[in-house]
């Protein structure tokens, strides 16, 4: 088959999104199918087809992570999909780069295949605030309704996107799919014990305390200063519990100083925003993965943690609750309580107990490789090219 996949960003840029669409190019191509990604780039000019990527001229966006915003009409990019001749077009974002695949459907009379990866509700005051927002939300349900209405299956790695597009006037089914993890990649076995030593050493941390990891936009909606106020409260002048921060955003330096006027400088680490590839090595120099964010659809971070090994320590979602099996490969807790308990049940294992826990989440996560994704999105490729 001759797959387009349409998302507004790609690399070098990381999120997510890309690391999906990423792993589901490379599956399909090593399954002898041809892929087109049609992506913004705020870079650019002019457009360019490099490497099987169309990159799309954009405007940036310094509030949207950066990222560029392309207009939904260009003749260069219809002739370059038209070249392509895609049998079906799978789009991955909402905005110009994505209308512009719907659009291009319509005229070429082949299927679209929709993945909502994001609850836009929780990211909504990045970019408008006061009292127009909610007039802003019922604008932006009506675009999704036309996105959502002209596109011929939908797919969501959460069962969150069923209520959503239930807000945004549209019933149809919803395919939830899980989201795919690179077990190459994040696997314990690529580093030695002297490369996680010597992560530790740089970073203060001693070798024998129990670390918990978090990866992701230091934004509100990913609620860590309720991870700072649960290791206050239990764990400040407890030298074996410490946790581990990576990444950047809008709150960084808040919560920098939240952690400095809480006293947990010495047991809280933020190592900033690392090139992916540093990732799986902060992972596997941790013992748990810890979040208390409500606003994920389906974490690759978390999944990318538990490959490596990890037990995921995560907040109760009604809506993910099946995402983490409680006591096989993590724990879910309600309360800050819970939270702390859980960790301090971590903190009670011998190092062969918690070696054994995490080779067993390695070996359940195994069923979760980018391989299975693809078979099953081409399942639903084939169904809507019938």
């Amino acid at each position: 088959m001759n797959i387009a996949l349409f998302i507004e960003a790609y690399h070098p840029y990381v999120n997510g999104v890309i690391t999906h669409v990423s792993m589901l190019k490379e599956s399909l191509t090593k399954m002898g199918h041809n892929v087109l990604i049609v992506t913004a780039d705020p870079n650019l000019r002019h457009h360019k087809l490099e490497n099987g990527v169309v990159y799309c001229p954009a405007v940036k966006m310094k509030k949207i992570y950066g990222y560029g915003l392309a207009s939904p009409k260009s003749r260069t990019r219809d002739k370059y999909l038209r070249a392509f001749k895609p049998d079906i077009i799978h789009i991955h974002n909402e905005f110009g780069v994505s209308l512009f695949g719907v659009q291009t459907a319509k005229k070429l009379g082949i299927p679209v295949i929709y993945t909502l990866h994001t609850m836009y509700d929780d990211y909504f005051h990045y970019v408008i605030r006061g009292r127009i927002q909610k007039v802003a939300k019922n604008i932006f349900y009506k675009y999704i309704h036309y996105i959502a209405s002209n596109s011929d299956v939908l797919i969501s790695p959460s069962a969150k996107a069923i209520d959503f597009f239930a807000e945004c006037g549209i019933k149809k089914h919803v395919d939830v799919i899980p989201n795919a993890i690179d077990t190459a990649t994040f696997n314990y076995c690529n580093f030695n014990k002297d490369e996680l030593l010597k992560l530790r050493n740089d970073m203060n941390i001693p070798q024998d305390a129990l670390l918990g990891v978090f990866v992701g936009r230091l934004g509100a909606e990913k609620s860590i200063d309720y991870l700072l106020n649960v290791f206050a409260k239990n764990f400040k002048d407890n030298d074996k519990y410490h946790l581990l921060i990576v990444g950047d955003g809008p709150d960084a330096e808040a919560l920098r100083t939240m952690a400095n006027d809480l006293g947990l400088d010495k047991t809280v680490h933020f190592a900033g925003k690392l090139d992916h590839s540093q990732i799986p090595l902060c992972y596997s120099a941790g013992d748990y993965y810890v979040s208390a964010s409500l606003t994920e659809m389906m974490s690759i971070s978390m999944l990318e943690a538990m490959a490596v090994g990890l037990p995921a320590v995560v907040r109760f979602d009604e809506k993910n609750k099946t995402q983490v099996k409680d006591g096989k490969t993590g724990f879910i807790f309600k309360t800050e309580d819970e939270m702390a308990e859980i960790i301090k049940k971590l903190g009670s294992y011998s190092e062969s107990e918690l070696e054994e826990f995490k080779r067993s989440i390695r070996e359940i996560m195994q069923e979760q490789g980018p391989d299975q994704l693809a078979k099953r999105i081409l399942d639903i490729y084939i169904g809507a090219t019938k």
